[in-house]
């Protein structure tokens, strides 16, 4: 990766110029809901921003998964809970989060990043 020590920026553009694609839209259907809404999903693959988004990837992805809250998926979460033994006292809630990546602070996220790496 090309290090440009003037500008204290690496450089993960392709050297080359090349057309860069328009990133593509298209939903999945949220059968489970009334009026089965769509979810937007947006593939950057030969975008502008594609190379510059695998490259802030590569850096922080050693970060992913060392919360002790963190759940791969489904399974694992099952796995998890499966002999969780809750007392009268208390209940088990599921919530639907809406929107949760846009309600992120940005600061917030950089601060959190910059502080693990």
């Amino acid at each position: 990766m090309p290090w440009d020590a003037s500008t204290g920026v690496i450089n993960c553009v392709r050297s080359r110029w090349r057309r860069a694609d328009i990133p593509r839209l298209h939903g999945l259907p949220k059968v489970h809901k009334d009026a089965v809404p769509l979810r937007p999903i947006v593939s950057f693959i030969g975008s502008a921003t594609y190379n510059l988004s695998r490259e802030i990837a590569r850096i922080i992805k050693h970060l992913v998964g060392k919360s002790v809250h963190h759940v791969r998926n489904a399974e694992d979460f099952v796995n998890e809970i499966r002999n969780l033994s809750i007392n009268q006292a208390e209940i088990m809630a599921s919530f639907d989060v809406v929107s949760l990546f846009t309600k992120i602070l940005v600061e917030l996220a950089l601060d959190v990043v910059l502080h693990r790496l």
